[in-house]
Order: structure tokens, then sequence, then C-alpha cells
């Protein structure tokens, strides 16, 4: 199964999951991650993060706009808020394309976003990039500064992972690797996640599993902080 970034967090603002996220699946690769992308409507008066911070403390209650509860855009603008020290509501979306359109719209201030969402958008001067949630500037928008070059450390990417039942015989497991290896070296494979804005990762089971413990534990501190509630 494909697992997107909210495998890790799911457990945490849902009750009565019918698995359990660490015992119920073994995690297999990290294969390819796109930034999230801090966005803003282009009438408002700021050019980069800091202007958007002092605008944020002076108009506290701004709503910023996520593709959903404990989404990569929920946690990145939970987290500015906090380490800011910033007011702000959070507007939850069912999706990326209702959170642009009332982004465009008008009816939200800012969001992080999928970068491969966005992009287009950006490009075509319809919203404003102050920043990208990638350890580095994307390629895409080379000129758009990293979150952790003005916030070290801050780091949460939208990630999509390959995970199987828990218990894989370990001949079956070594023929997945071995054929997700071969595939992700693809040329063609490369130049197409490339083209919609994703950075391949393929990592060992090791540290996928290791990534999803840490996002875990990062949301799980947010809603410890009643940052994001549970259903």
């Amino acid at each position: 199964m494909l697992a997107l970034d909210s495998q890790a967090v799911n457990h945490l603002i849902v009750k009565n999951l019918p698995f359990d996220t660490f015992k119920d699946f073994d995690y297999l690769s990290l294969l390819v991650t796109t930034p999230q992308v801090l966005v803003v409507r282009n009438e408002l008066p700021v050019r980069d993060l800091d202007q958007l911070v002092a605008y944020l403390k002076a108009h506290p209650g701004t709503a910023y706009g996520s593709a959903g509860t404990a989404s990569a855009g929920h946690v990145n603008s939970a987290q500015l808020s906090i380490i800011k020290g910033l007011q702000t509501t959070h507007a939850p979306y069912k999706g990326a394309g209702p959170l642009l359109a009332d982004l465009l719209g008008g009816h939200i201030d800012f969001a992080f976003a999928g970068l491969s969402v966005m992009l287009p958008q950006i490009q075509a001067g319809k919203v404003r990039a102050l920043a990208v949630s990638s350890p580095a500037r994307s390629r895409q928008l080379p000129s758009v500064p990293a979150m952790n070059e003005l916030i070290p450390g801050f780091e949460f990417p939208t990630w999509v992972g390959l995970v199987a039942p828990a218990g894989l015989p370990p001949a079956v497991r070594a023929k997945i690797l071995q054929a997700l290896q071969d595939t992700m070296r693809d040329p063609q494979v490369s130049a197409r996640f490339a083209e919609n804005a994703f950075d391949i990762v393929n990592s060992t089971p090791e540290a996928f599993t290791a990534r999803v413990h840490n996002d875990s534990a990062l949301m799980a501190d947010l809603v410890k902080r009643g940052v994001v509630g549970t259903d």
C-alpha cells in the first residue's frame, strides 16, 4: 500500500482506528517527498516570513487553510504559530483543491500546501511564495528560502511511502525492495517525479520507520498543546 504522511498521525486524532499504526505494518521505504510551500494571497501586504509574522501579530485570528486536519499543511502552520507566538485560526478543507479556491478568492490569508499543487499558481503569479518546508531550497523555486534557513530545524514535507502487512516473509520483502530500487533508479521514473516537484528518497525500511515515529512524536506534542484536536 502507498501511505501518505497522515499515516503517522491518524492514530493520534482519530478514535477507534481498526489497525495499530506501528504493530500492523512493515514500513518498507519512504519513496518521495514534496516540500510544503508557505503561500499568501497576493493582496496580503507581506513579502517575506518576517513581514507575515508581523502582520499576523497585528491581526490576531487571521485564518490559514490546510488540506485537512493533521495534514502536513496543518502541522506546519501550527508549528509556525507556536514558535512565533501567533494567534491564528485554522480552516481545514477536504483536499488542496478547495483550499486553493478559497485562497485565490481571498477567504483565507495564507497556507502551507504541497509544492506539486501550488507551483503552477506561483509561476502564474496568482499566489506569493514565502518559504518551503524542505531542509534546503527547492530546485523549482531557487529564489524562495527554505524554512530551515529562517527557523533552524523547521521541516515537515508531504511524503509518500510503501508499507506492507506486518510480518512480511523475508524473501518477499527482499524481492519487493529490489524491484523498488530498480524502479526508482529508472531515468524516466525519476524525470516524471521531478516534473511534478517530487524528490526521490527511496529510503531503507529503518529510516522510513524512524520517520514515522518522529512525525508521530511531533503531532503528539501538538495534540498535547491543544493545537490539534481529536475526532
